[in-house]
Order: structure tokens, then sequence, then C-alpha cells
């Protein structure tokens, strides 16, 4: 089914919206399609995102896109037909490419559909938003993200993460980093935000966005290598506190990466 609705706006009341939204206790497999007309300007923020994954002034990023893409999942999962509790989901998994750039000027459409999906004892709910400007596709992004434990299942492994790679940099996150980005992503999750609400949903300390993680690792790769980045996959396999320490590892053969806290896998992934 189709449902066409606005895209939710970045500020306290979405918080809000987010920490109030409830779960209904019934989900479908069958997939739900929601579609989003934004008008110029949509890139206000752009010069604060540069700013916290610090990144390169000529370009406009890749994770900034997602940017976009995260505010018409935030807003389906706002949606009062939305089967799960929206504050407390933790993204596992995200892929973005980008065709081509859009510009400020462009009247774009969002298609975004998702479903929920049983997989190896647990419930994810999967994304795929389709951003697109003169009816060209500009912009591919799909998202996972964990809801609950069904059954104990295998833990899945990754080759990735017993690779020896090259260390490119590291970086330090802010103990306010989860509320900076926040502010200009529209990620209001309640886990980024402070000790006491990320303690609320179940986690012992706030943690950091995963994908402003992988937006500083687009800077460091884009700024040594001298590249702008087509496509960033990415698995987040722990999580990382505020106040930790990020090393990037990177094979620039393969092209894979890895972001690690004290020797720690936290995300990997491959960029082209």
């Amino acid at each position: 089914m189709e449902k066409h609705n606005t895209l939710p706006e970045l500020n306290v009341k979405t918080l809000i919206r987010l920490l109030l939204k409830g779960a209904n206790n019934s989900y479908s497999k069958v997939s739900v399609k929601n579609i989003f007309r934004c008008t110029p300007p949509y890139f206000n923020n752009i010069s604060s995102y540069k700013t916290q994954i610090q990144a390169n002034e000529d370009r406009i990023p890749l994770t900034f896109y997602y940017t976009l893409a995260q505010r018409a999942q935030l807003a389906c999962m706002l949606d009062s037909s939305f089967p799960f509790r929206a504050a407390g989901m933790v993204q596992v998994e995200n892929s973005i490419e980008r065709y081509s750039d859009l510009n400020d000027k462009e009247c774009i459409e969002i298609d975004n559909t998702y479903i929920a999906i049983e997989e190896n004892g647990r419930l994810y709910v999967d994304f795929e938003t389709l951003i697109n400007a003169n009816k060209e596709p500009r912009i591919r992004c799909k998202s996972r993200y964990f809801i609950k434990r069904l059954k104990e299942g295998i833990k899945s492994t990754t080759a990735l993460q017993n690779v020896n790679l090259e260390t490119l940099g590291q970086w330090t996150i802010g103990e306010d980093a989860g509320r900076l980005y926040a502010s200009v992503s529209g990620d209001w999750n309640p886990i980024h935000l402070w000790g006491w609400s990320a303690k609320l949903f179940g986690m012992k300390q706030p943690i950091i966005h995963g994908m402003q993680t992988v937006g500083n690792a687009e800077s460091l790769i884009e700024k040594q290598y001298g590249l702008a980045l087509k496509q960033i996959d990415s698995k987040f396999v722990r999580p990382i506190a505020l106040g930790e320490v990020a090393e990037l590892q990177v094979d620039s053969l393969s092209l894979i990466f890895r972001v690690c806290v004290n020797k720690e896998v936290c995300v990997i992934g491959r960029y082209i």
C-alpha cells in the first residue's frame, strides 16, 4: 500500500513525538510505501553537517544525503500506522549510493518503502529510500534497524573483522556529539542524547549515531586519497559511546574500512 506524508521538522517537537510514539504490537510482512515531495531549500544545514564530520569544504559528502533519506524514514516511524516504537530502535546496517549530486534548486521526491523482516531469530525493519529529481534517481539508501530478539539465533561474523588494515586516522567523540549531530540530522533517538535518556532505553551510556561515524570515516578517506565517494556500505557491529576515541583502518586496494575503539571492531564496510 502507498501513503503520502510530510517530512518532520528538525526540532524539539520531533523529539517529543519520538518519545511518545508507541508500538501497536502487530505487524505484517507487507511492504509499505510512502512518497514525500520536498521543495528547496533543503541544504540549509550542510555547513553544520560538514563541521560535525570534519568534511572537505568543496564537496557534498555522500553521507549528507543520508540525512534526507533518514528524515523520510523517521516520518514513517512517527506515523501511527508504524507498528514499532521509534525511540530506541538501533540501526545495524546501511548502504548509500550516489548516482549524481542534487543541487539546492531542484524539487525532489523521496520514495520510501519499509518492511518487517524476521532473520536469524531477530526482528528487523528494512527501509529502502530513493531520492529523485527531475524524475531521475539521484541517491539510493538502504537501512536496517534492529527491533527485538525473537529467539536465540546464530551469531553472524565477517572476515572484515579479522583482516589487517592500515590506520588512517583517529577522532574523539565529544560528550555533546550526539546532540549536535541530532540537530543537523533530525535523528533525536534518546539513546544518542544524554546518559539518563540512554538508560531509559536499555543503554548503559549514550552512543554516537552510526552514520556520523561513517561520515567521519568518509571524510578521512576522501582527504587521504582525493576521492569523492560514490557508495558506502556499512555494518554496525558494536556501539561507540560518547567520549570514546575512534580509529579508522583502511585497505586502499580492496576498498574496505573498519572503525575500532580500544582495538574492538565497531563498524565494518566497503566504499567506492
